[in-house]
Order: C-alpha cells, then sequence, then structure tokens
C-alpha cells in the first residue's frame, strides 16, 4: 500500500473517531450521564431523609441541558407527602459540593402565583397562556433561611423574583399600562420590594409579531 493511501486511511479512521468522540458528548449533553444521574438521586434522597421530618420523596431528575438555570446541572424532583402546591429540587452546591434544596424558592413561587392569579384574570381574562416565576434555586442557602421557618416573600430586598406572564394574543395599546398596575399592587400589596417582569405573546403572526414588554419591580 502506497504511503499516500495508509496517510488517507490513517486521516479517515482519526476524523471518525473524532466525530464518533463528539456524537457522543453530544448525546450526554442531550440525554445526561445516567450513572450521575442515579448517583444524584441517591444522595438527593439520603439528604432529605436526614434534613425533613416529613416524607419527602424523590421522584425524578432534571438535567438542565439548556442551562436555564445557573444553580446546577442536575437536580432531584422530590415530592412533599400531603402538599400538592409544589415540589422541590436537590441538588449540589456549586461552591461548597453539600446536597440543597429549592424549598424557600418554590414557596416564594408559590405565595407570588397565587397572588398574581386572579390580578391577572381580571386583567386578561382567559388569554393568559402561561405564568412563568422562578426565584434562584439557591435562595434559601443564601439568605440562610430555615424551612422550618420560611418568611413571607414580601420585603426580601435580596431576593429577585423573574416573572413571565405569556398571552394568546398579540399586543394591545392598554398592556403597558396594565403591567404598570400589576408592578404597583406587588409594591404595595405584596411589598415586593426588586424583580423583573415581562409579557410576552403569541400572536401567531409571521411578520411583525408583538414585542414583548419588560420592567423592573
Amino acid at each position: 500500500m502506497e504511503t499516500k493511501q495508509k496517510v488517507l486511511i490513517s486521516v479517515i479512521v482519526v476524523g471518525l473517531i473524532v466525530i464518533g468522540y463528539i456524537a457522543y458528548m453530544n448525546y450526554l449533553g442531550i440525554k445526561g450521564d445516567p450513572e450521575y444521574k442515579e448517583q444524584i438521586q441517591e444522595d438527593a434522597q439520603e439528604y432529605l431523609n436526614e434534613t425533613y421530618d416529613e416524607t419527602i420523596t424523590v421522584v425524578d431528575v432534571l438535567h438542565d441541558n439548556m442551562d436555564i438555570y445557573q444553580e446546577f446541572t442536575y437536580a432531584a424532583i422530590a415530592e412533599i407527602e400531603g402538599n400538592d402546591d409544589f415540589r422541590i429540587l436537590v441538588f449540589r452546591d456549586r461552591e461548597t459540593g453539600e446536597m440543597i434544596d429549592s424549598i424557600v424558592a418554590e414557596t416564594w413561587e408559590h405565595e407570588l402565583e397565587t397572588f398574581l392569579n386572579p390580578i391577572l384574570d381580571d386583567a386578561f381574562g382567559d388569554i393568559v397562556n402561561e405564568v412563568w416565576i422562578v426565584y434562584q434555586k439557591d435562595i434559601g442557602e443564601r439568605l440562610n433561611i430555615s424551612p422550618d421557618n420560611i418568611p413571607s416573600l414580601g420585603g426580601q430586598d435580596d431576593a429577585h423574583p423573574v416573572i413571565r406572564i405569556t398571552l394568546d394574543r398579540a399586543k394591545e395599546d392598554d398592556d403597558e399600562e396594565k403591567l404598570d398596575d400589576i408592578i404597583e399592587m406587588l409594591k404595595n400589596d405584596l411589598n415586593l420590594s426588586r424583580g423583573n417582569i415581562t409579557i410576552t405573546y403569541n400572536d401567531n403572526a409571521l411578520l411583525f409579531k408583538s414585542k414583548s414588554i419588560m420592567k423592573e419591580i
């Protein structure tokens, strides 16, 4: 076999190995590492058993391959017995490596959603497609809040929720005024001091889609 042919075959083999490696890494990026998923479930359940008196059971694992959350890539999803309001996430603190949970964030998100739902119903009716609310999932650890004594979200200057309201229609002239009214209620009635709130639209337009309205609280 000529030297050129040997070199060509070597290049092809190396290329196939590289392509296979990239494909495998992409697969792991989408599907996640099954061994690590199993480990995070076990570690999370052990943490919950040691931390809480009530029954909290790991039911699944969230793999954040889209980098939605800054706090983790993998988190166990757990259900609290007798609590249908929300589930909590359990994950490793990026700084300490210790297991922590999101019960403070979930509690505040539920409180805020409960407050907002009737207000949004009055303002927009049944065109509200989604209300997405998120606090930093490690906010309880950051603020050193005990899960046994979670305060109301009002007046928490160091906690900044992100709120996104999606409407099933195009933008209307009075939407910004309605959003300003909602912000005032969040400030005055709920004592929410900081955060960001956005209205987005599902208007099905091919061209000239409605622009979102984004404001700080």
